[in-house]
């Protein structure tokens, strides 16, 4: 119909022709060449957003390298929790839906003071130097020894009685040593070892040269093991055997999350149990093959210690 009213108004058909065929080369320009100009516009904004998450990079390599440094300051190499580092950035927080107005609140309250304890722990962990509240560096003291240089005579000298040496109080679960007739003494350590256990004489002995209540528990640990073997007809091997020392720290970590000790302290008894496993990846194979002794070795101390206080 409108090619009749064109011809009918004077165009000739050689025109009507012509831009037939402009129209025509229009279109098949329009189809050959509009998905390359798609291609192209989404290869600009691929390229655009390779640029925007190459510099996020870079922000975040700069950000941890950074952290490590400061890190670093506080107690511990770098290279010696890097990896906890990297899976501590991991972690994030999901805040809870709003559609529960009247206990959204108390979901995030709860929320923010597990971060905050996670944040914590983690700092403890990575900077056992660093003041877990305000990051700064805490200022440890600790006699490593002292002299004794008599001035005056005893006798020569008035006041008030001196005060005799009390020992410090056993921690929670520390009274089986009682039940099982474990002599407790602290000292300094020969070989800068925290503790031992010795059965010298036919007695077994603990030595403290630490006051941490983990100390106590590894040892209790394996003077708990020492009375399962013995019922096997078994004994401890003399020295730092691998799997007497997992067994014995997975015993003071256990009894460490028992009592609501610091999840800090926790992570160190990971880190010693790893040492002796080799890697975290053993480590996990030795908690599951040992998981049984620990548990055992655990009832028996809690038992010793019940049997203590009724007594």
């Amino acid at each position: 119909m409108w090619l009749l009213t064109l011809l009918a108004s004077g165009w000739g058909f050689e025109n009507v022709l012509m831009w037939i065929v402009v129209l025509f080369l229009f279109s098949l320009l329009s189809i050959l060449f509009t998905p390359q100009l798609l291609t192209l516009q989404a290869r600009m904004g691929i390229r655009d957003a390779a640029k925007t998450l190459e510099r996020l990079k870079e922000w975040a390599d700069e950000s941890r390298r950074i952290s490590l440094n400061v890190l670093s300051k506080y107690g511990r190499p770098k290279r010696d929790f890097e990896r906890d580092f990297d899976s501590f950035l991991e972690f994030f927080t999901i805040e809870p839906v709003s559609d529960d107005p009247a206990g959204v609140l108390q979901r995030l309250d709860h929320l923010l003071d597990v971060r905050k304890k996670r944040f914590e722990g983690m700092i403890s962990t990575l900077a056992p130097k660093a003041d877990p509240e305000t990051g700064e560096e805490k200022e440890t003291k600790r006699c490593v020894g002292f002299l004794a240089v008599p001035v005056f005579r005893f006798e020569d000298t008035e006041g008030a009685p001196l005060p005799g040496y009390e020992p410090p109080p056993l921690p929670p679960l520390g009274q089986a040593v009682q039940t099982w007739g474990i002599r407790l003494e602290y000292g300094p350590s020969t070989r800068g070892e925290y503790g031992y256990l010795t059965a010298e004489g036919g007695r077994e002995t603990i030595h403290l040269s630490s006051r941490e209540p983990a100390t106590l528990w590894h040892e209790l640990g394996h003077a708990a093991h020492r009375r399962l073997l013995a019922a096997e007809g078994k004994a401890l091997r003399g020295g730092q055997v691998p799997e007497q020392e997992i067994v014995a720290e997975l015993v003071a970590a256990t009894i460490a999350r028992m009592q609501g000790e610091d999840p800090g302290k926790v992570a160190w008894c990971i880190r010693y149990m790893e040492a002796y496993a080799g890697s975290r990846a053993r480590l996990v194979g030795e908690i599951a093959r040992l998981a049984d002794v620990a548990e055992r070795c655990v009832r028996l101390i809690v038992e010793a210690a019940a049997q203590a206080a009724a007594a």
